[in-house]
């Protein structure tokens, strides 16, 4: 690293260590050129699979938690699954897919399982984190919620985000005209836990092609 001063003020390489970087560089070059072996897995989501689209390297916390729900027409079985993927539950992701009654994918969306966890002040009854994560995987599966657009919180004229009276913090990448189209549309949503203070809610888009879940906003509480 060249520190205070300009790239001329930096002595130029020697003969031989120009011919030693080179030839580092050309085996790095080969090395990447080597085909990579049909059973080799590369990084967590190698060996993907027909059931749930991907294999994680370890289900340290706790095993997926999987429910069924109607959320791409009233009486689909589309499947919500939550997963934690790491090799420790402390630093694990939470993973929450979301799967078409034919198993095409519709959401997905990963935040960090400590943020899942709320955090337990009292020393003397605080529990392992690991013996946490599992009860909270079940409870955000358990309380995942499918309503019509409609019930989406009003975005008052001249307000700067949508709002309910009583309400917590709402966030959206929309603009206003569009919030409400989609509101008003009526079409299906759902809204599940992402970490200990927020939920994400999505909207069914059918278009054409099996269709996709499209992020509408967050309540931030």
């Amino acid at each position: 690293m060249i520190r205070g001063g300009s790239r001329n003020d930096a002595a130029p390489l020697s003969g031989a260590r120009c011919t030693a970087a080179a030839a580092t560089i050309a085996a790095l070059l080969l090395a990447a050129c080597e085909p990579i072996p049909p059973d080799a897995e590369v990084g967590p989501f190698a060996q993907a699979s027909p059931e749930d689209g991907f294999r994680s390297t370890s289900h340290a916390c706790s095993d997926p938690v999987t429910v069924k729900i109607a959320f791409s027409a009233p009486d689909a079985s589309d499947t919500f699954r939550i997963e934690a993927i790491g090799e420790t539950c402390e630093e694990s992701s939470l993973v929450v897919t979301l799967r078409a009654e034919g198993g095409g994918l519709l959401w997905t969306h990963a935040s960090r399982a400590r943020d899942a966890a709320p955090l337990e002040t009292d020393a003397a009854s605080r529990r392992p984190f690991d013996d946490r994560i599992g009860q909270i995987m079940a409870l955000w599966a358990g309380e995942v919620e499918v309503t019509p657009s409609s019930a989406a919180p009003d975005w008052p004229e001249g307000a700067a985000r949508p709002s309910r009276t009583g309400g917590p913090f709402y966030e959206t990448g929309f603009p206003r005209e569009d919030y409400l189209r989609l509101r008003e549309d009526i079409r299906p949503m759902l809204c599940h836990a992402v970490t200990a203070a927020e939920r994400a809610c999505v909207l069914y888009i059918d278009d054409g092609s099996g269709g996709f879940a499209l992020d509408y906003f967050a309540e931030v509480y």
